[in-house]
């Protein structure tokens, strides 16, 4: 028997939730959520979720953060999905009452708005309660576009060093080390040149690299947008998925680009970053080993490269593509 759209899209929706719902930090952080409401501990919850000034956030609250941090974005990515056609456009009643429950507490919603602003949350809330035109819009098949986006997710999310500089850039400190200590580090030549040639690499040292590594990434992102530039609404969605850390990006790093790239040049073709990566043992596989050694091989031209195409990808227009489809704009 032919299977329909319809039953594909819904095998697809159930095989995101069985890898990326049922398990790993999203339902961890469903289950510290449910935990709260069970108790009917509001208080605690808000807490948990305040503003990290002046009550600093550390040890195994940070980490409960970052599994609420992974739920969101997953009830993000299943917004996404069905832009690209992938699941189907009304998800099945379950997960969807469960994003409006959990979307809607005050404590979550003052967390995603207020203090930590992830604005792609505001239009998957609305998508989630039928507040969009999307069923009076012909939506293209964009499986290739979302097969794409869950790589360069994966690849975002298993790499050590661009998990600690994203956290630097979403204000934690680690050893003292933070995402001022970075950007101070981009600017000296010298430091940076130390930092990327020391063999057993500090926090620092780690940020340093995934600040690199998360350029790279973004040129595999730009590439991405310009893919579905033809469908703009799913050009926004996906620039909003990683919005509130070019948001930050902007903020922190692009003042300064210019500066930090030149001295990148000039380090990574340095012989003593090319013998520190021959020796270094990172967290990661050999496709860190192989990134590093295309960097110093061809330090000049990926720099530049790299600098370009971090250029458009920071263009913060990308947001408004979404906007038409929602009553919230």
């Amino acid at each position: 028997m032919e299977t329909t759209n319809l039953e594909l899209q819904t095998r697809n929706l159930n095989a995101l939730l069985a890898e990326m719902h049922q398990n790993g930090k999203a339902a961890r952080g469903l289950l510290i959520i449910q935990t709260y409401l069970e108790k009917n501990d509001h208080k605690g919850l808000a807490h948990l979720l305040r503003y990290h000034i002046p009550d600093g956030i550390y040890g195994k609250e940070l980490e409960q953060r970052f599994e609420v941090d992974a739920l969101i974005e997953f009830y993000n990515l299943l917004t996404i999905a069905a832009l690209c056609a992938y699941v189907p456009l009304e998800l099945n009643p379950s997960i969807r009452a469960e994003i409006k429950t959990i979307l809607e507490i005050e404590a979550v919603k003052k967390y995603y708005t207020e203090f930590y602003p992830y604005e792609m949350t505001h239009y998957t809330l609305q998508f989630v309660n039928g507040e969009h035109t999307l069923k009076e819009q012909a939506i293209p098949l964009n499986t290739l576009a979302f097969f794409n986006l869950l790589s360069l997710h994966r690849q975002l999310k298993k790499d050590k060093e661009m998990e600690r500089f994203l956290g630097m850039l979403d204000y934690v400190s680690y050893d003292t080390k933070n995402i001022s200590t970075v950007i101070d580090t981009l600017k000296n030549q010298e430091e940076l040149t130390t930092a990327l040639s020391r063999k057993t690499r500090n926090e620092n040292d780690k940020a340093t690299w995934g600040f690199i590594k998360f350029v790279a990434f973004l040129n595999d992102l730009t590439a991405l947008l310009e893919s579905v530039a033809s469908f703009p609404p799913l050009q926004s969605a996906i620039w909003l998925f990683y919005g509130y850390y070019l948001d930050h990006l902007n903020t922190h790093i692009k003042s300064m680009m210019n500066e930090a790239f030149g001295n990148l040049q000039i380090a990574l073709s340095n012989s003593r970053v090319f013998n520190a990566m021959s020796e270094t043992n990172t967290d990661n596989d050999n496709a860190d080993a192989l990134f590093q050694k295309e960097l110093n091989d061809n330090a000049a031209t990926m720099i530049e490269t790299l600098k370009a195409n971090l250029i458009p990808v920071l263009n913060t227009e990308h947001r408004n593509g979404i906007k038409p489809l929602f009553k919230q704009g």
